[in-house]
């Protein structure tokens, strides 16, 4: 094991496993199970360390100043420490494949997060564990204080938070961990901001999408926005106004979304428009066409309602 000398630049290695690591430049030769050794060397030096595995072992990998598994080259610009790690041959070292997800805005006070499976070239997905982390910034997400759920490959791919905050902007990250514990490079989803709920004036325009004849919207899961697409000649609601589309096979349940945006095209309308509430119309109400409706008559339902909602409304 080699020492340094007072006042010089050091390079400190430690091993774990069987196996030696070497450097370019005369100094570090260091092998043995947590065996640690170090060399001096002069500022601006280009140093390349090698790691080589004894019979029955191979190299799985850098920590500290290095990292991969091919050999590292390190400009000496102040003290630096690396790890060298080795495993017994035939121990899975690849980790699994980066799980995609998406974020989304369910609606005022609840986030979800779906993703797609990851592969891994030895452990099957159903044994493949998946840690969702979510934090309120990106700096630190993948701190064990963030981390919210943990799901087994052979679950649904999907948790939701409830009792996010309106106008709170969430982060959420993805980790696919395989039997061996190694975990894949995270996933980092974009920002949402759960949206306020618009609050129910006196009395409301509403326009009943069935009863215009007009085909049910879309749900756009990358702006998590419902879209309606409406003949040129279509009378328009206006931005601010509610158009409600049947929600279940029940025919007094509705969904209610507020239009935020209306894009004009050559023969149609492309009009964006946000989840709202669900409501129920009372039995003794005539629907047809656009309508003042007091408060009195709108009931808000249960998140289960919301979910069969959406389910009503195609994906893109």
């Amino acid at each position: 094991m080699f020492g340094c000398s007072s006042g010089s630049t050091k390079l400190s290695i430690t091993t774990i496993g069987a196996g030696i690591v070497t450097s370019s430049l005369t100094g570090i030769e260091c092998g043995g199970n947590f065996e640690s050794c170090s060399a001096e060397f002069d500022q601006n030096e280009s140093i390349t360390l090698y790691a080589q595995a004894s019979d029955g072992y191979i190299f799985s990998g850098w920590s500290g100043d290095c990292s991969g598994i091919d050999s590292c080259t390190i400009n000496i610009t102040g003290a630096h420490a690396v790890g060298a790690s080795f495993v017994v041959s035939g121990t899975d070292i690849t980790p699994p494949s980066e799980p995609i997800g998406l974020l989304n805005a369910v609606d005022s006070s609840e986030i979800s997060i779906a993703w797609e499976e990851s592969s891994d070239d030895i452990t099957g997905q159903s044994q493949l564990t998946y840690n969702i982390y979510i934090a309120e910034s990106r700096e630190n997400l993948l701190n064990d204080s963030n981390l919210a759920y943990q799901v087994m490959g052979n679950e649904p791919l999907y948790v939701s938070k409830p009792n996010a905050s309106p106008g709170t902007e969430y982060f959420a990250a993805i980790v696919a961990i395989d039997e061996s514990l190694n975990q894949s490079t995270a996933s980092i989803s974009r920002t949402v901001t759960p949206m306020d709920t618009p609050s129910i004036r006196e009395d409301i325009s509403i326009f009943f999408s069935d009863e215009e004849g007009w085909p049910l919207p879309y749900y756009n899961e990358e702006i998590s926005l419902y879209e309606f697409i409406l003949p040129a000649t279509t009378p328009l609601p206006v931005v601010g106004s509610y158009i409600a589309f049947p929600s279940s096979d029940d025919d007094n349940a509705y969904m209610l979304t507020a239009v935020i945006k209306i894009m004009e095209e050559d023969t149609q309308y492309v009009l964006e428009a946000r989840p709202a509430i669900l409501m129920e119309i009372s039995d003794d109400l005539n629907i047809t066409g656009s309508h003042e409706i007091n408060p009195g008559k709108i009931q808000l339902t249960t998140p289960a309602a919301e979910d069969l909602a959406k389910t009503k409304a195609p994906r893109t």
